[in-house]
């Protein structure tokens, strides 16, 4: 009688180990799809384990950023077992930008009575779902009068992630017109009777 003892197989490894940790943009993200991971066994022909583990993915981002942990779990009948995790980090949109913007300018006394500064917009270029849009209105801080002077006008914004957006622009008033006098009637027909007497 003759006994043969057969070997398990030569545990199995994984073949295309993706970074154990990765950046990705706001826009990335979105399309975010990790692959499917192969694993093998090192056995000769006929005893080969091999396949693939399809990902498990927790997590979320918006636009404001977040992270992600990707799994791959594998175990077989003859008690192998393999695990991978990579952590993803997510990076916020990209910051807005003001659009449109007004630049300094010089009004009248008159004019700057009743002038109002436009409300500003802003937004960035990332692909929908990564967009971040608003609009900010101005504060004035008036400091003339009839000889002249100036309006500070700020226009000061946090867009939905806490970014802070600031512009500012100085409007020039110019000094009043110079007074015309005026004569009245009684005061005329004194000057000519005094001059005709």
């Amino acid at each position: 009688t003759q006994e043969i003892t057969v070997l398990p197989v030569d545990p199995p490894v994984w073949t295309n180990l993706p970074e154990p940790a990765i950046t990705l943009s706001c826009a990335e993200a979105n399309t975010f799809n990790p692959p499917s991971l192969s694993y093998s066994s090192t056995t000769g022909e006929g005893c080969t384990l091999e396949g693939s583990v399809a990902p498990v993915v927790t997590g979320s981002h918006n636009t404001c950023g977040g992270n992600y942990q990707v799994e791959w779990t594998y175990a077989d009948e003859c008690g192998n077992a393999l695990s991978y995790t990579q952590e993803v980090t997510v990076e916020a949109a990209t910051p807005a930008q003001w659009t449109n913007l007004p630049n300094d300018t010089t009004l009248s006394c008159a004019e700057a009575v009743n002038y109002t500064a436009p409300i500003l917009t802003y937004a960035n270029t990332d692909p929908s779902g990564c967009q971040v849009q608003g609009t900010a209105s101005p504060n004035y801080n008036p400091n003339y009068d009839a000889c002249g002077g100036t309006i500070t006008v700020d226009w000061v914004t946090n867009d939905e992630c806490g970014r802070v957006l600031t512009y500012q622009i100085i409007v020039t008033v110019e000094p009043a017109a110079d007074p015309i006098p005026l004569i009245d009637q009684l005061s005329l027909d004194s000057f000519i009777d005094y001059n005709t007497a």
